[in-house]
């Protein structure tokens, strides 16, 4: 899916197909990587309960705006893509540096 946020067209990659009823199970990649490394697992088994996704943040993918380069302002990119798309409780998987917007993410 694509989003239209303030200053990004953010891509939102999406195993299965999105259900605002389930809860979304959100893979952050980290520096150099995007949607793409949600491949490297097998989640078949999670389909049924579950909103699989994958975000390509700033400068990452196929999203695209301006680059973004601080740990604030990746998580306020997450946050504004949560909210436009009804995510209120999400489980999320951060890879490498992201695992650092994790404390803000869980804290709004």
């Amino acid at each position: 899916m694509q989003l239209n946020l303030k200053n990004h067209r953010a891509n939102i990659f999406e195993k299965n197909p999105f259900d605002v009823n389930k809860t979304s199970i959100i893979f952050v990649p980290g520096a150099g990587m995007d949607h793409r490394i949600i491949s490297m697992f097998n989640l078949e088994d999670l389909y049924d309960q579950f909103n699989i996704l994958g975000i390509d943040l700033p400068g990452h993918g196929y999203t695209s705006g301006p680059i973004v380069d601080s740990i604030r302002d990746h998580t306020h990119f997450c946050i504004d893509v949560f909210n436009e798309i009804g995510i209120k409780k999400p489980i999320v998987i951060a890879v490498s540096y992201t695992h650092l917007t994790l404390p803000t993410i869980y804290s709004v």
